[in-house]
Order: C-alpha cells, then sequence, then structure tokens
C-alpha cells in the first residue's frame, strides 16, 4: 500500500479542526499521515494539534509564523513522505472512504491525480452522480479544467501523484493559489481518474475574501491569467482563447460585484478596463467571445465608469423590485 501524505492547514479552526481530523484518522485507507500545519493561530488550534500528535503516530505537527494557506501547504508538501498527496482545508471534512477510493481508481487506472466530487451539503457525501471516467492528461485535460465543473481548480478534493509537485508550489500572499497552479498539475499528468461519488464536503467560509465585501485581492485573477498565458503561449497556444474567455468573464463579473455594493472606485473600473480591452483588441484572443460580449467589452473599455454606473442602476432597480 502507497502512503498518502494529507497535508491540512490550520488557522484559528478551533471550533470545526476535531470533525476535519477525526475524518482523516478513520479513513478506510489506514496506510496515511496527516500533516497539521499550524499558521502561527491565536486560539486553542496549537494545543488541539498537538493532542493529536501524542495520541496518533500518524499525524505530524508543523508549526510556523503565518504564511497563509499557500506557504502552510507549500511547508507540508516539503515534509510529505508519502507517493500520494492530498489537501484538506481545517473546515472541510471528507468521507471515510474517500482515499480509498481515489487510491483504486488511481491503482486500476494509472493515474497520476484521482478526483471526487465536492458538495456543500452533507446529506450527498457518499452519493453518486454519473460514471467514472479516465481521461488523459495535457491538452484536453486542460480544456476540460475550463469548460467544465468536473476537474475544477481546487485542490482538496484530489489525491496527486507527488513528484507532480517538483518545482511547482502555491504562490504565497495571493488568493485563487488553486487556479494558479492547477493548470500546470493537470498539464504533467498522463492520465487522470474521475470517480463519480461526492466525497469531499466543502464548508462554507463567510467571510473569505472571496465571499464578502469586494477586495482589491480580487485582482489577484489577472496575474493567474498572466502567468497562465504566458504558459499556454509556450505550450498550448491555441488554448489562449479559451482561456481569455473565462478571464473576460471573470471581469465582468467583478464589475457585477462593485456595482451592486456600490463602490464608486473608479481605479477598479479602470483596471477591468484595460484588462477588457487587451482581450478585446486581439482578434486571435477574442475568438471564443460572442458579439454581445465583444460589445460589452468594447464599451468598458471606452467608458469604463459610464458602464459602471449603467450596472449599477440595473442592480438598483432589481433590489427595488425585490423588496
Amino acid at each position: 500500500m502507497d502512503k498518502i501524505s494529507v497535508i491540512v492547514p490550520v488557522f484559528n479552526q478551533e471550533k470545526l479542526l476535531n470533525k476535519c481530523v477525526d475524518s482523516l484518522l478513520n479513513q478506510k485507507y489506514s496506510n496515511i499521515e496527516i500533516i497539521l500545519v499550524n499558521d502561527g493561530s491565536t486560539d486553542r488550534s496549537k494545543e488541539l494539534c498537538e493532542a493529536y500528535v501524542q495520541s496518533d503516530s500518524r499525524v505530524i505537527l508543523i508549526n510556523q509564523k503565518n504564511r497563509g494557506v499557500a506557504g502552510a501547504r507549500n511547508s507540508g508538501i516539503e515534509r510529505a513522505s508519502g507517493r500520494w498527496i492530498g489537501f484538506v482545508d481545517s473546515d472541510d471534512w471528507v468521507s471515510l472512504d474517500m482515499y480509498y477510493i481515489l487510491i483504486k481508481e488511481i491503482e486500476n487506472s494509472g493515474a497520476d491525480i484521482g478526483i471526487c466530487k465536492i458538495t456543500y451539503e452533507e446529506e450527498k457525501i457518499g452519493s453518486k452522480k454519473g460514471n467514472k471516467l479516465i481521461i488523459d492528461g495535457g491538452h484536453s485535460a486542460l480544456r476540460r479544467l475550463y469548460q467544465t465543473n468536473d476537474i475544477r481548480y481546487n485542490v482538496c478534493n484530489k489525491l496527486f501523484k507527488k513528484e507532480l509537485f517538483q518545482h511547482i508550489r502555491f504562490p504565497e500572499g495571493r488568493i485563487y493559489e488553486d487556479a494558479a497552479i492547477m493548470y500546470k498539475l493537470i498539464d504533467k499528468a498522463d492520465k487522470i481518474a474521475l470517480s463519480p461519488y461526492y466525497l469531499y464536503l466543502y464548508h462554507k467560509r463567510d467571510g473569505s475574501i472571496t465571499r464578502s465585501t469586494f477586495s482589491e485581492k480580487r485582482f489577484d485573477v489577472v496575474i493567474n491569467y498572466i502567468e497562465t498565458d504566458k504558459y499556454f503561449s509556450n505550450h498550448h497556444a491555441d488554448l489562449r482563447p479559451m482561456l481569455s474567455k473565462v478571464f473576460f468573464y471573470a471581469l465582468k463579473n467583478m464589475i457585477t460585484d462593485i456595482a451592486r455594493e456600490r463602490a464608486r472606485n473608479s481605479s477598479y473600473m479602470e483596471l477591468i478596463s484595460s484588462n477588457m480591452s487587451k482581450i478585446i483588441r486581439n482578434p486571435f484572443l477574442r475568438k471564443e467571445l460572442d458579439s454581445k460580449d465583444i460589445t460589452v467589452g468594447y464599451a468598458v473599455s471606452l467608458m469604463p465608469m459610464v458602464i459602471f454606473y449603467l450596472y449599477q442602476y440595473k442592480y438598483t432597480w432589481k433590489s427595488k423590485e425585490l423588496n
């Protein structure tokens, strides 16, 4: 049995940590090490982690100053001794047979990555939707990553061959850190096994940056796009229009979120405008956009604040109708 290393970043999760770690210690697949990375917690999380180390030899604790989720995961990767690596967030939990199912799918197919379905609903855990799939990694899987929901950017519903992380680490100090590396991992994999089972339970985080009021950190998506587009230019140039379409819609969604909050920040709109303009004015990059999107893109690039006020009016009117 190959060893699996599961990396759990921990920061101030004293209320939910036990449920998370217990779901890992009680896995049907027993050859597992659990690497808890205490990322500068100020509550009782460190003490809870230490108790697990004392009670089970499979638990390893790393204490470090706060570096964020990416930094905690990177520390875990460096420490991992397993042939396979998984990631679980400390306020989530998993089915007790998650890693047993994923490793069997991997062994039966010769895959480098195993993926299960993810859910927000506890009653769905263990249920099945569709059939298992074995797909080739690389080009076709990259298209699937950006055009469907069966691969997703999340690292937590996946089991990776450790060697895929050679020369790859999460970018620290950035949100959307999963998306910043997922395309490289998918491209390096020869095969990917997709399980039809819901095995990972995601806990909704009300205070996260992506769910709270609009933050400038949302523009980390621009850095991700620039890096990914450069990579595609060198390795998969024909996928650049697909990537640009995904990025274009991310920018459109930001306009919507800013307008809903009535945040009259012209610098945000200028950033969105300049990035949309680069896509719209490039015939190759805009290939997968429809005529309506191209029109919106030109309007935003030429009159960013006018478009902002139109969006704001639209959502103000909608909110009045609901009330």
